[in-house]
């Protein structure tokens, strides 16, 4: 990151010399698109037993496809807190669970203008672009 030079202020963006405007503005840009843009998607939720499992094996059993190697995992860590295996299972049956319930979400964006979708995605990528450049040495 950049360092605090004799005035006290932070102005090495990348540690290159300037641009801290330009990262600025860029941070602004790009988080005002993406706040706008996601104030336009609405969530839904299935439930938790719909998801990639559910297709998987018919519906029936989703939680338990899930769980019995986690309760499997746990026992193992309780016999020996450091079984690489145990702990390989328990961190992929979190996982699992994870991915279930996001997988159970499902996004809908709502009717925007093409003007207004073109502004927040143009508000994204100049401030992606600015935070870029920023980056660059500005001391020539």
């Amino acid at each position: 990151m950049g360092d605090f030079g004799t005035s006290g202020r932070w102005n090495n963006p990348g540690g290159t010399p300037g641009g801290i405007g330009e990262f600025l503005m860029g941070i602004v840009l790009a988080t005002s698109g993406l706040w706008l843009f996601m104030g336009r998607v609405v969530v839904h939720s299935r439930g938790f037993m719909h998801g990639w499992f559910d297709t998987q094996f018919g519906g029936q059993g989703t939680v338990a496809v899930i769980l019995i190697p986690f309760v499997i995992g746990v026992g193992g860590l309780f016999v020996n807190g450091r079984s690489v295996w145990a702990w390989a299972v328990v961190t992929a049956s979190l996982a699992l669970m994870v991915l279930t319930v996001l997988m159970s979400l499902e996004l809908t964006f709502l009717p925007t203008s093409l003007p207004a979708v073109l502004g927040m995605v143009a508000m994204v990528g100049a401030g992606c672009g600015l935070l870029v450049r920023s980056l660059k040495d500005h001391s020539a």
